[in-house]
């Protein structure tokens, strides 16, 4: 409603009336849950409408004679419709444990006896798969036909918006489009033939892909935006109950298939910051990882290991962005740049120089593990001094 009046404050009135036609489509679609009696006291009611390469599923579910819950499904695929039937249950019914005894259906299902096994497994009593003719149970999966050809004409309005209002952005930026195309074909060719290595070129190579790669995302900062939209509202489509299961996590798409990638997906918190790529990921594990190291150094709790890690960390930052003269780009100037120090590079040594030392005894949480669990580990194990800690010289000193 916000983006509807914006867009007829703005004189926008084409943009406005298909914002109000959309929801008014959705408005529509939720008036169809209402109450529906079924003679069936618990049962799951599942139809199918197939749209060129998508497909739209619509699940009733009854309990108490009643329906409590409808949901939504848009898919893509061109298997034959006993094929989606029989994926599309093993996929439903796998992440749901609540399982009711019969399952109405629209259509013949590939392996039915085999599924209609594994639901009996599943929810621990016999599951009925079946396919009415007539009567009640017919009409029922008439309506649920129905709702799922209602669904897939919304899914599809919604993307065919974001598919005009894309061609309308490329045709009105063509020409700027073309032009920046043209001109980065044309310094990337320059590039590849020249091999002057001067620090003047390089500073003005790095400048030039600096500006290259600004106007780019300049240019994909509106499609993105279309697509965030188009997004949302196949999100607004889904009943509650579908919202409850929460939004896929963002940096399992894409090309991040690697092991570390598929476990940093499964951590609950980890998608809540994280950008949809590795890089994404990646920034989140630096971000709590330095955190923590702070943390240690603040309270004096492990400083040995945090001051290592923030070591570790301080390397790569050095090396990646060396303090030297003729390397370009420079060192910021929150940096600071003398040669070969920099700011990074006293603190790498500080915490070099943390690391070595026994600093965590003298003060912070450290003294309290040393005093209460690391004197007498060292007195089980037979240690009668500590090699961590300087030597005394005289008996008051180690006293």
């Amino acid at each position: 409603t916000e983006k509807m009046n914006e867009a007829a404050e703005n004189m926008e009135f084409e943009l406005a009336a298909r914002i109000r036609d959309r929801i008014a489509a959705i408005n529509k679609l939720k008036e169809r849950q209402k109450v529906v009696a079924s003679r069936i006291e618990e049962q799951d009611v599942m139809a199918l409408v197939l749209g060129g390469e998508k497909v739209s599923i619509q699940v009733f579910r009854f309990s108490g004679g009643r329906l409590y819950d409808r949901e939504s499904f848009i898919l893509t695929g061109d298997a034959e419709p006993e094929q989606i039937r029989s994926e599309f249950l093993t996929q439903y019914y796998a992440i749901r444990d609540k399982i009711p005894p019969v399952v109405t259906l629209d259509g013949a299902v590939n392996d039915s006896e085999v599924i209609a096994e594994w639901l009996t497994q599943k929810a621990g009593r016999r599951v009925k798969l079946h396919i009415p003719v007539k009567g009640e149970q017919k009409q029922l999966v008439e309506m649920c036909r129905t709702n799922a050809a209602e669904a897939l004409a919304q899914a599809k309005a919604i993307f065919d918006q974001y598919v005009l209002s894309l061609r309308e952005y490329v045709l009105e930026n063509r020409e700027d489009i073309r032009g920046f195309v043209a001109s980065k074909a044309r310094f990337e060719a320059k590039l590849a033939k020249t091999k002057n290595d001067a620090e003047y070129q390089r500073i003005r190579n790095w400048d030039a892909q600096t500006k290259y790669r600004s106007e780019g995302e300049k240019f994909a900062s509106a499609p993105v935006k279309m697509g965030e939209n188009m997004q949302l509202d196949l999100w607004n489509i889904l009943t509650p109950s579908q919202k409850k299961f929460g939004e896929l996590p963002a940096i399992t798409y894409g090309q991040d298939k690697c092991a570390l990638m598929q476990f940093v997906a499964t951590l609950p918190w980890i998608n809540t910051f994280a950008k949809g790529s590795t890089m994404g990921a990646l920034d989140a594990m630096v971000t709590v990882g330095l955190t923590a190291i702070g943390l240690c150094l603040i309270l004096g709790l492990c400083t040995r290991l945090a001051a290592l890690g923030g070591a570790c960390f301080l390397v790569n930052v050095v090396l990646s962005q060396f303090p030297w003269p003729t390397v370009y780009p420079y060192s910021p100037d929150m940096v600071g740049h003398f040669m070969i120090f920099n700011k990074d590079g006293i603190e790498l040594l500080i915490l070099l120089l943390i690391a070595a030392l026994p600093a965590g005894r003298w003060g912070g949480l450290d003294w309290f593990l040393w005093n209460l669990v690391g004197k007498n580990l060292y007195r089980w194990y037979g240690i009668e001094s500590d090699p961590l800690s300087p030597p005394c010289h005289s008996a008051e000193n180690c006293a």
